[in-house]
């Protein structure tokens, strides 16, 4: 009975390494492409995108760069405002897009790291 309990153990552990070494991969490729990818950090400039939707913030670190924030697109906890000199921690995720400038006549604002969807909490 004794060498069953060891072999089982030896098994369940080898079973549990393997999900373990394939599920933190998975995890890691898909933070890496920024689905709901936490970010944070104080907000440095907040410019409106006049051709389109939202402004683009740029944070200090940790998560220094700029996102791209919709107005109700995300669920605010806190003092309610994303403005110069707060700080914000979130969830973003890849991609975004910021037009300024007047019709026909618009250029696009860098979003480096993502549009923040999910939510944000500001202080």
């Amino acid at each position: 009975m004794k060498r069953y309990n060891k072999h089982f153990s030896i098994l369940f552990s080898l079973i549990v390494v393997i999900i373990i070494m394939i599920v933190i991969p998975l995890h890691s490729t898909r933070a890496g492409l920024g689905f709901n990818s936490p970010f944070g950090g104080r907000v440095i400039t907040k410019i409106p995108c006049t051709c389109s939707t939202g402004s683009q913030i740029t944070l200090s670190p940790p998560s220094t760069g700029s996102y791209l924030y919709i107005e109700g697109g995300a669920r605010l906890f806190r003092n309610y405002k994303v403005s110069i000199g707060n700080w914000v921690l979130g969830i973003h995720t890849s991609a975004g897009q910021c037009l300024v400038g007047a019709e026909p006549y618009c250029t696009t604002l860098p979003i480096t790291k993502g549009t923040i969807t999910v939510m944000i909490g500001t202080s």
